[in-house]
């Protein structure tokens, strides 16, 4: 017999809000006779080596209970773990962005309820994840994403935001936003996907698999976690001026319709930078001198609880 479900808790997502949740998120599991077993994280890379066990231990489920990036952690050890069977993956979103959870209609933040009740049903959707390829001109690294990569303005305010006090969400990502335009100076980077190529500078050059980034703006509005696609935005480089005009037309995912915005989807996008670049995955920093960068589609990879 196989076990039935690990929980995975990050008590520092949210601010602190998941730690908080625990004793709620235990009364409910007990409640509905919900069997689990549940470990915290302490640290980096936790969430990657409970998951990875999890699956080889043969859990049916392995349940997140923080961000994006804790989410990061956990796909990427269920991906890499030995001999996998079908373990779901679900999900209860406590985080500071949540922007994956966004893109999937009855999946609500802090929804503690709503969200064990859909583990107890645990219906399935199959859910893409890019691989990424990363290369510093010496060695290569592979790395997963969920939700999106950043490569140039946006890395930076996804790698800063958690140094952003007292602010939540979206006003911690405008004031990180506000302040990377600031410093942030550009290279350019050759960027190729299906029959396009392009080589210059970017202020904004993200990579997706879901609409949703930043605690809410619509970078890719187009996108679906479940189509086989990557999905582009890149902004060409412009005054601050002008970003600052343009950036609040990406909450509803009108900015497509500026000429300096370039959309694209394909299953596979390759990266060479100018100079060595800091790479952000799900808001998580993967690299910080990056040369070379591939990423893939990998379709219906993990099966999402919804």
């Amino acid at each position: 017999m196989s076990r039935e479900r690990l929980i995975i808790l990050n008590p520092k997502a949210g601010r602190g809000r998941a730690g908080r949740q625990q004793p709620l998120i235990e009364r409910t599991l007990r409640a509905l006779q919900l069997p689990f077993d549940l470990e915290r994280t302490n640290g980096p890379g936790d969430a990657t080596r409970l998951a990875q066990q999890a699956v080889e231990a043969g859990y049916q489920q392995v349940v997140l209970i923080g961000g994006d990036g804790t989410l990061n952690e956990v796909v990427t050890g269920m991906l890499t773990a030995a001999n996998r069977p079908t373990t779901s993956l679900g999900l209860i979103p406590i985080g500071s962005g949540n922007d994956f959870s966004r893109s999937f209609e009855g999946i609500k933040p802090d929804d503690i309820k709503g969200s064990i009740a859909r583990l107890q049903r645990n219906q399935v959707r199959h859910i893409d994840v890019g691989r990424i390829t990363t290369s510093d001109g010496t060695s290569t690294s592979i790395s997963y994403m969920i939700n999106n990569i950043g490569l140039a303005i946006d890395g930076m305010v996804a790698a800063t935001v958690h140094d952003v006090p007292l602010l939540r969400r979206t006003a911690a990502y405008m004031a990180a936003s506000l302040r990377a335009l600031l410093v942030y100076r550009a290279y350019p980077m050759q960027i190729r996907f299906n029959n396009t190529k392009f080589n210059r500078e970017f202020l904004i050059a993200t990579i997706t698999n879901t609409r949703w980034q930043g605690g809410g703006y619509q970078l890719t509005p187009d996108a679906k976690p479940d189509d086989g696609l990557l999905d582009l935005c890149l902004v060409d480089m412009m005054p601050i001026h002008r970003a600052l005009m343009h950036l609040p037309k990406s909450r509803n995912g009108s900015h497509i319709k500026v000429p300096a915005v370039h959309m694209g989807q394909a299953q596979r996008v390759e990266v060479a930078f100018s100079v060595p670049t800091l790479v952000t995955s799900d808001g998580e920093v993967i690299a910080t001198d990056a040369r070379e960068l591939v990423v893939e589609a990998l379709p219906g990879v993990v099966d999402l609880v919804v």
